[in-house]
């Protein structure tokens, strides 16, 4: 769960008052859901901040994806299944759930969801995707969510580069084979790897302030 430091004052008479104060970016400003930054720590705690990932790194993920170039997005679907696969093993929350809240944003974390569905529900066929593009996913993504210090925005810098590698390709057919634009969840990848409009910083959630409590395999997000 992403925690925001609160910046709207709270009333006098609340118990709470006078102290620093985070809440749950996904759950609004209900008066039960916020918490004292060391009562926070206590619980939850070590936290990590919460950022994007370095913008040299989504750039070299993108080069490998175009490098793939029909394979580029069979490439990041497969890697998606195995992640969540791994994930579901050795975290004690829904990685679906984790990755869907990452993407900030309400049109951004709809499309997410879809395609982490798809997904985690239909594998693509490795013969299908490029070794190397595959690769490189799969340790982006182990490396963005396990680090000790900081939970990088995984959902996010994937489908930048997505994004990025399609248009790069010259558009959604150079980046797919034709058994992946013919799957069930065709449309749900489509839209996650073409959704371009979203900008986290118009949010103004992308700050230092936001948290992300302990290791994602001892439960400390699911409380």
């Amino acid at each position: 769960m992403r925690w925001q430091q609160r910046t709207r004052p709270l009333a006098a008479d609340h118990p709470l008052h006078g102290r620093l104060i985070y809440e749950p970016v996904t759950s609004g400003f209900e008066r039960g859901h916020l918490r004292a930054v060391e009562d926070l720590l206590a619980d939850r705690g070590p936290l990590r901040h919460w950022y994007r990932p370095p913008q040299e790194e989504s750039r070299e993920l993108t080069a490998r994806l175009v490098a793939a170039g029909s394979r580029a997005i069979p490439s990041v679907c497969l890697a998606l299944t195995r992640f969540l696969l791994g994930a579901q093993a050795r975290w004690t929350v829904d990685p679906q759930r984790v990755l869907a809240e990452c993407a900030l944003g309400g049109h951004m974390a709809w499309s997410t969801h879809g395609v982490l569905v798809t997904c985690g529900h239909k594998p693509v066929a490795e013969p299908r995707t490029d070794p190397v593009a595959l690769a490189a996913v799969s340790a982006a993504l182990e490396r963005w969510t396990t680090h000790p210090d900081v939970f990088w925005e995984p959902a996010r810098a994937l489908s930048e580069a997505s994004i990025a590698a399609v248009h790069a390709l010259g558009g959604w057919q150079q980046a797919t084979d034709a058994e992946l634009r013919t799957w069930a969840g065709a449309d749900s990848v489509q839209e996650w790897a073409l959704c371009d409009s979203f900008d986290v910083e118009d949010c103004g959630i992308c700050r230092p302030d936001h948290f992300m409590a302990g290791h994602l395999d001892n439960d400390t997000t699911s409380r």
